[in-house]
């Protein structure tokens, strides 16, 4: 690849970033802070985008479904809370904590880096046998984490206090903080995801023996793939934890976990693929919500919560039969927007040919 084919990969690099995450930005400052009800409808959606990238990254480029990623964004939340809450609150609900544990009392982003920091490890731990497996065979073993860690949760009271809540975490994640991880989560995933590793891994997600035949280290590349996505929604868990001030093991079982695949298999599997699930799946939850109480279906009155799941089932079913790799599919919205721009230049240029003539 020559030098001016690189330069425009990463002017198109640059450009997705800036207008993903513009919109954020444009969105947050503008209802963000309307009232308490859009701040919140804002911040969970920033929530989710930091979740559904931290997943696309991994599924995106290596064509994996992993049902394991809310299990460690459940670490990074605990790991964080636990450095972050008071240590006079922690010395009576988790009094038998080790004593680093209890009497550590880090602010808010410093707690982030060391949670995302012990999250990788623990990933990277695991990630040597998941990135070895393929199919159906890896999708099994990440459910199997996911209900592993589950259980390691609930059987550490003396450091997360079992299945009990959690409770006393600072209220740390504001707008401002939303869309400083949001945007970040924006561009660390598309860098990598243009990157030459990132490139090679989108290439072996069609035929891995092929790929690697070609001499590409699939599992190598894999594995920085998964280290990478774990670190996102690790740092997702963090600003989730510190802005509900309470979490729980359910806080991170499947249900959450099939929201975020749900995310990123209707919007695709590139960065603004999982920009678009988030904000389709965030609204949708939101506009549920709005429906309190039950409503009736002929002679069936049902809870208007439970449709919710039924609605995202029925949308990824409808996304698979009629376009299987997801709204946007690979595409980016540089790519989607890109003809506009020819098309409006070209028209610009027909408009201003006469005139030119004329002269």
């Amino acid at each position: 690849m020559n030098a001016e084919t690189r330069g425009g990969r990463h002017l198109r690099t640059l450009a997705g970033i800036a207008i993903l995450g513009a919109v954020v930005v444009i969105v947050g400052l503008t209802y963000g802070g309307a009232s308490a009800t859009t701040e919140r409808v804002f911040v969970l959606f920033a929530i989710n985008l930091v979740a559904a990238i931290g997943l696309q990254t991994f599924m995106g480029t290596t064509g994996v479904v992993s049902f394991g990623h809310i299990a460690f964004m459940g670490i990074g939340a605990y790991a964080a809370a636990l450095l972050t809450t008071p240590s006079v609150l922690k010395k009576s609900s988790i009094p038998d904590a080790p004593g680093f544990l209890r009497d550590a009392d880090l602010s808010f982003l410093p707690a982030t880096v060391l949670a995302v920091l012990f999250t990788c490890f623990v990933g990277c731990l695991v990630g040597f046998a998941i990135v070895r497996l393929s199919g159906t065979s890896a999708t099994i073993s990440t459910y199997a984490l996911l209900v592993i860690v589950g259980i390691a949760i609930i059987n550490l009271p003396d450091v997360t206090r079992g299945n009990q809540t959690f409770y006393g975490i600072p209220k740390e994640t504001t707008v401002g903080m939303a869309i400083l991880f949001a945007v970040a989560a924006i561009a660390v995933a598309r860098v990598f995801q243009d990157s030459r590793v990132g490139l090679l891994l989108r290439a072996s997600r069609e035929d891995q023996l092929s790929a690697a035949g070609s001499g590409v280290p699939v599992r190598r590349y894999r594995l920085y793939a998964w280290v990478l996505s774990i670190a996102i929604v690790a740092a997702g868990g963090s600003l989730y934890a510190h802005y509900v001030t309470a979490i729980s093991p359910a806080s991170f079982s499947l249900q959450l976990t099939f929201v975020v695949v749900t995310m990123v298999i209707i919007g695709g599997r590139g960065t603004s693929g999982a920009f678009v699930g988030a904000l389709l799946v965030t609204a949708i939850n939101e506009i549920m919500r709005q429906f309190n109480g039950q409503i009736s279906i002929g002679s069936v009155e049902t809870e208007v919560g439970s449709l919710t799941p039924l609605i995202l089932g029925t949308i990824v079913i409808a996304i698979m039969v009629r376009r299987p790799g997801g709204l946007l599919g690979d595409r980016e919205i540089d790519d989607v927007l890109a003809p506009l721009g020819r098309r409006l230049r070209l028209r610009a240029g027909k408009t201003e040919q006469p005139t030119a003539e004329k002269g």
